[in-house]
């Protein structure tokens, strides 16, 4: 190899006159870059479309579009990891249909974003008995984003009337016959 091309360090080059970035500052002001684009999302008025759409997903029930729906939740639950971001977002109306997309083709979306609003201080207590319902009744991702908002929400010792047919229902899904 050329010596003009051959790098005598395993570390990014650094700019004459600027400090060296350690990882921990390049993940730093990563962590920073990703919090100023979700406000800036926030600023621009994209939350008021998404809280229209999961009204509109919660109140036709099922049916076409859910895709759409789901991907709202997800672009809810990616805002809400700033603690912030989750009083803004429930401000805007979206805790009311997160609950009510719990009983759709939604409902694991719906409920890691409710996990994530939980996780930064949200009280979702209407949304216990749906996440339980979830938890016994959902396809497999529904049930792990159900009792991962469950634990979040503080409900992880709740005690379901069911847990005999929970159990067994986790053990058939481990365990092959």
């Amino acid at each position: 190899m050329h010596a003009a091309f051959r790098r005598t360090s395993t570390r990014s080059p650094r700019i004459a006159g600027q400090p060296a970035r350690t990882p921990r500052a390049r993940w730093s002001s990563s962590r920073t870059r990703r919090r100023t684009h979700r406000a800036k999302i926030v600023q621009a008025g994209a939350l008021k479309p998404l809280v229209e759409l999961l009204r509109d997903g919660a109140e036709s029930g099922g049916g076409p579009g859910f895709s759409a729906v789901g991907a709202a939740c997800q672009v809810v639950g990616v805002l809400a990891h700033d603690p912030g971001m989750a009083d803004i977002i429930v401000a805007a109306g979206a805790s009311a249909p997160l609950v009510a997309l719990l009983s759709t083709e939604a409902a694991a979306a719906a409920a890691t974003a409710i996990q994530t609003l939980a996780t930064n201080g949200v009280a979702f207590a209407p949304a216990l008995a749906p996440l339980q319902l979830l938890l016994a009744d959902g396809d497999d991702r529904a049930r792990c984003a159900a009792g991962s908002a469950l634990t979040a929400l503080g409900a992880s010792k709740v005690r379901l009337e069911s847990l005999e047919d929970v159990e067994s229902r986790f053990f058939r899904i481990v365990t092959p016959s």
